[in-house]
């Protein structure tokens, strides 16, 4: 594989960063998240090559446009750049837009389908970016097969902050902050993954809107603060049947023991 010792450029790094988000999406099956945010990766994309090829100030005033994607490729084939893939990127849009405004549901081919379809138009314009992912990519791959750790964000989640219960029973919630250095204390995949925030301030906290993950892992007692979730609190009726605790056998063993302790001690 190719090096690229040079530092990317911080519009760069956010195509990068936004690369992670919807790959890490796709791993926990938010199909129609990967759908969305692929596209707003294309966008970033796009927005960066006017950049390098226009200048900041047609940026700028293009931000102002409302058909912004159309604006952004007119302007960039007015500068000679070629938009490769373009039937791929309507294709994109188009059904980016209907689950946006139909409510039209993704499913697994069409998020890995979307994925590609950003990846390899990153790769095309920004070969260093999509080797960086690669790159990062492969050493969490060995540092999971080190540790043995396959588990999945939300459950990583809740075992941290049931920890924290157990550690401090007069406690009866815990900051963000707290709970996410507890996860980068256990470590028990290998690193903080890019999901673990938004899992944190919504995919997990049963008494918001899912947005699209239903899980009732967590409550939020107040802004910033999370508890486990009781089968007596209040929960968004969407998120009717959604998950409330790790299964066992997705989770390490030395961790079982606090499912048992959820329902005997906690959740009563």
């Amino acid at each position: 594989m190719q090096k690229y010792p040079v530092k990317l450029d911080p519009f760069q790094n956010k195509i990068l960063e936004k690369l992670e988000d919807v790959h890490e999406y796709l791993n926990q099956g938010f199909w129609d998240l990967v759908v969305k945010e692929s596209f707003s990766t294309i966008l970033l994309c796009l927005e960066c090559l006017l950049m390098d090829h226009a200048g900041i100030k047609v940026y700028e005033q293009l931000k102002k446009e409302k058909v912004y994607f159309d604006s952004l490729v007119g302007v960039l084939q007015s500068k000679g750049v070629e938009i490769k893939n373009r039937s791929e990127l309507d294709k994109l849009r188009y059904f980016r837009n209907r689950i946006e405004h139909e409510h039209v549901n993704a499913e697994k081919h069409d998020a890995e389908w979307a994925y590609e379809v950003a990846r390899s138009f990153v790769s095309s314009y920004y070969p260093a970016v999509t080797a960086t992912l690669e790159e990062r990519n492969h050493r969490v791959f060995e540092r999971r097969s080190e540790k043995g750790a396959k588990i999945k964000v939300a459950d990583e989640v809740w075992i941290a902050c049931a920890l924290l219960h157990k550690e401090n029973p007069n406690k009866h919630d815990f900051s963000i902050r707290e709970i996410l250095e507890r996860i980068e204390r256990e470590n028990i995949f290998g690193e903080i993954r890019p999901g673990i925030y938004v899992h944190l301030n919504l995919h997990c906290v049963a008494n918001k809107a899912p947005n699209p993950a239903k899980y009732r892992m967590l409550y939020e007692t107040e802004h910033g603060r999370r508890r486990l979730f009781k089968s007596t609190d209040y929960y968004h009726p969407e998120r009717e049947g959604g998950k409330v605790k790790p299964n066992a056998h997705e989770i390490p063993e030395k961790y079982r023991y606090l499912l048992d302790w959820y329902e005997k001690q906690y959740n009563t």
